[in-house]
């Protein structure tokens, strides 16, 4: 099974270097940096990538949870209007305790 989870976001760097907390059995998630640098959660692990993404800016998120191969996939789109997302990384490994059968939390945080 693939879901696909398409949203808007107004992204304002974090005044801190603080990396987001996340439990062990998070599937997935991301989060920007000071430095506008997105990271993305794999494997219980964060990972730096190489996309950034401009401060006070609206930017389209898209993510694909892949039950099917306990993946997921991180996607950004340009402020172009209409653009298509780019993908950021894909094939992120769920974490090894995490139930790969249904989203249970999507959070959003400031």
């Amino acid at each position: 099974t693939n879901v696909w989870v398409d949203f808007r976001a107004y992204v304002d760097w974090p005044d801190s270097g603080a990396t987001p907390y996340l439990e062990t059995l998070d599937g997935g998630g991301f989060y920007v940096a000071t430095n506008g640098v997105l990271h993305v959660w794999s494997n219980t692990t964060w990972v730096s990538t190489s996309t950034t993404v401009p401060e006070n800016a609206w930017r389209r998120f898209t993510v694909n949870i892949d039950y099917a191969t306990s993946n997921w996939a991180l996607y950004v789109a340009s402020d172009v209007p209409n653009a298509l997302s780019s993908p950021v990384a894909t094939g992120l490994p769920f974490s090894p305790t995490a139930t790969n059968t249904h989203l249970t939390r999507l959070t959003f945080e400031q």
